[in-house]
């Protein structure tokens, strides 16, 4: 079981929930670094054209654009994968016994 958790955490993973026979991890996602630059370029370019036509100043162009891109952090984050890792009882104990057994 530590060999797989210890596989996924090399992977990127953070451990969620661990017990004796399952743990729980999910992916550490920030987003992907072209999307947050599409994302903030999109953003500034149509809050620069929707606030102009409607008066607002300059500066919520950039608050519009950066907060794009917490929105889709935020996303990215919550919508990671998650993945449960179980070990069968039998195996487990299969796996010990061999360990243990002392060739003669």
């Amino acid at each position: 079981m530590e060999k797989h958790l210890d596989e996924f955490v090399t992977r990127g993973y953070r451990i969620v929930e661990q017990g004796q026979y399952s743990s729980k991890v999910k992916e550490k996602d920030f987003g992907s670094a072209p999307v947050h630059g599409f994302t903030f370029l999109f953003a500034f370019l149509g809050a620069a054209i929707l606030f102009d036509a409607i008066g607002l100043p300059s500066g919520a162009v950039w608050v519009f654009a950066i907060g794009a891109n917490v929105v889709y952090l935020a996303y990215s984050w919550l919508t990671a994968d998650e993945v449960i890792i179980m070990v069968d009882e039998e195996a487990e104990a299969e796996t010990e016994a061999a360990s243990t057994a002392r060739p003669s």
